[in-house]
């Protein structure tokens, strides 16, 4: 179901992978950059941070930083960081200004605190709540239908499958 994201933030904290076993070691961002060249199969690279904020108010709930920028989940995941669950809402990149162009420095996910309901399912890359071929279901990891939204499905008399399954 939801993702876990293991990495509390560390001040500059770079990690170095050789073969299959890794090293985590202290040093700043500008360190990878710098050995980045260095070492015949040695692999270095610098956590990504992650922003879970509130959209309403944009204040900062946690940061988090992760192995690789593609473990960032996307609108519509729920994901877990301790003993918190979040529902992904948008996601936004952040840049600085460093040497004279502009490279990536986080990534900001606009979240909603919200268990993972027990019907939630994957489907089409995204997720929904409740069954996703009735056709009252809005197909949303927001809202389950206009029926019974509070669910489950299963209590609904007025299920009513699709026309089309698209």
């Amino acid at each position: 179901g939801a993702d876990r994201l293991p990495h509390p933030v560390g001040a500059g904290v770079v990690r170095a992978a050789f073969g299959g076993s890794s090293l985590w070691l202290g040093l700043f961002p500008a360190a990878a950059a710098i050995l980045g060249g260095s070492g015949s199969g040695w692999r270095w690279w610098c956590l990504m941070r992650i922003q879970l904020r509130d959209p309403q108010t944009q204040r900062t709930l946690e940061e988090i930083e992760l192995d690789d920028l593609a473990d960032a989940p996307q609108p519509g995941r729920w994901m877990v960081v301790g003993q918190r669950s979040f529902l992904v809402l948008q996601r936004s990149h952040r840049y600085r200004l460093s040497d004279g162009r502009y490279q990536l420095w986080a990534v900001a996910l606009d979240v909603k605190p919200q268990e993972q309901p027990a019907d939630a399912r994957p489907w089409r890359g995204g997720w929904v709540i409740g069954d996703p071929l009735c056709h009252f279901n809005a197909r949303s990891p927001l809202l389950r239908c206009a029926v019974l939204p509070e669910g489950p499905c299963e209590r609904c008399g007025e299920f009513r499958p699709r026309e089309s399954a698209t």
